[in-house]
């Protein structure tokens, strides 16, 4: 994340898109990822960029996705809502990158990008595109097979990250989960309780949850 902030704010073009170790494009990607952004005729002021749907391959073999037709513009936790896409790529506007940087913590290497793009699904849509520009099949040594430790070796990200998820989650049981998951990692970050409530966006929900946690683990060790 360090590298793709560096790369961010030295990059002049319109649009920037990250290509994981993992991922290739295929041949005419680049061409219809400009296509789809500069045939756009209405403003684009509230347009951040360019998504599509990744072809993940499972042993050589391409997953298939079930995707409504129809789309024009979305965000990414709408194409998760709606379909069973689980690996989006993402063309993004630079200018907008330049002010969401991954706010990378000093003494861990990771943070996941779902915490900015978190953020730009609030202000911003993306244009979508049906065809798969990319291909990707994750690595026995990647992150996204070891992610289990990747958090475990990163809890000030993901306590950051889970705090993002909590500040505009409506249903109640998913923000206590949220929560839940930001004190947990708060605490594996050596955070002490004050600082964890803090350090919340929802303090009192953080204390609230925080004495449910102790009664629960409290009934289960009687």
């Amino acid at each position: 994340m360090r590298a793709s902030n560096l790369a961010v704010s030295m990059v002049c073009t319109e649009l920037f898109m990250c290509c994981d170790s993992d991922d290739y494009l295929a041949n005419n990607a680049v061409e219809k990822i400009v296509s789809r952004w500069v045939s756009y005729s209405e403003t684009k002021k509230d347009i951040s960029g360019v998504i599509f749907p990744s072809t993940m391959l499972n042993a050589g073999v391409p997953l298939k996705y079930n995707i409504p037709q129809g789309l024009d513009k979305i965000t990414l936790k709408e194409l998760h809502t709606i379909s069973n896409v689980n690996e989006a790529n993402l063309v993004l506007r630079t200018d907008i990158l330049k002010q969401y940087p991954f706010h990378v913590q000093d003494d861990e290497n990771f943070i996941t990008e779902d915490s900015v793009y978190h953020l730009l699904d609030r202000q911003y849509q993306m244009l979508f595109v049906y065809d798969q520009l990319t291909i990707c099949e994750y690595q026995s040594d990647g992150y996204s097979k070891n992610i289990g430790i990747v958090m475990s070796q990163n809890p000030k990200g993901y306590a950051y990250y889970y705090n993002i998820l909590s500040e505009d989650e409506y249903n109640v049981t998913q923000r206590n989960d949220f929560l839940k998951q930001y004190i947990l990692f708060s605490r594996k970050a050596g955070f002490n309780t004050l600082q964890i409530i803090r350090r919340s966006s929802h303090p009192f929900g953080v204390l609230i949850r925080m004495i449910r946690m102790f009664f629960h683990q409290l009934k289960h060790n009687v």
